[in-house]
């Protein structure tokens, strides 16, 4: 298993959960993740350029991409970002 970054936006949609408190974005990253056999290690919301970090355990990049595609179809996001991450050591070699 490898482990990746995620970064992204959230559509109107997305806040307007957020804020009305009748969605818990961390609890569907968890389960959109565990669909594609991944593991949510952890989320934060963030502030900047970004709405929030998702850093998850899966597979392959494309089973990462597919949770992407998922939340962009559910309208809650405009805009996601998806980074394999390496060891330092694994990247010097």
């Amino acid at each position: 298993m490898s482990i990746f970054i995620s970064l992204g936006i959230y559509s109107q949609k997305g806040a307007d959960g957020i804020i009305n408190g009748d969605s818990d974005r961390k609890a569907a990253m968890e389960k959109m993740v565990s669909s594609v056999g991944g593991k949510l290690i952890d989320y934060h919301i963030t502030r900047g350029q970004y709405d929030f970090v998702m850093i998850a355990e899966a597979e392959s990049f494309e089973s990462m991409a597919a949770c992407a595609l998922k939340a962009k179809a559910a309208g809650t996001l405009t805009e996601a970002v998806t980074c394999l991450l390496y060891t330092y050591d694994a990247a010097d070699e």
